[in-house]
């Protein structure tokens, strides 16, 4: 996967217009975005995105890796939009006030509006 030449985020694309253009799965005024951060513990430091922070699954702060995503939801389906990793910090140059970096609910304001925004 890692070696693959496809663009993710086109084949993502791809599958929400196809996902929005379904009457049975497109969205309507009675479901909802659903905005998550979600962590999972990892050792180490060699992979990306990974570092000391608040893992909500854990609750409490540990080494782990934290991704934000959206899903749409209605009473009879549920299904993924978009997930953004989150980088602490420390993995940027000049940590908080780097220009790259941003915080989770920086990425949820941008994976929100991607949401709303027709493909």
């Amino acid at each position: 996967m890692s070696e693959s030449t496809w663009d993710h985020e086109r084949v993502n694309a791809r599958r929400v217009e196809l996902l929005r253009s379904d009457p049975a799965t497109a969205p309507h005024p009675g479901g909802v975005l659903v905005i998550d951060d979600s962590g999972d513990r990892k050792d180490g430091k060699a992979t990306a995105h990974i570092g000391r922070q608040r893992l909500g699954r854990l609750g409490k702060t540990d080494n782990g890796i934290v991704t934000v995503t959206t899903c749409w939801a209605d009473e009879n389906l549920y299904y993924p939009l978009h997930a953004v990793p989150y980088s602490p910090a420390h993995h940027f140059p000049q940590g908080r006030k780097d220009p790259g970096f941003r915080t989770k609910l920086q990425i949820a304001v941008a994976l929100a509006r991607a949401a709303k925004a027709p493909e």
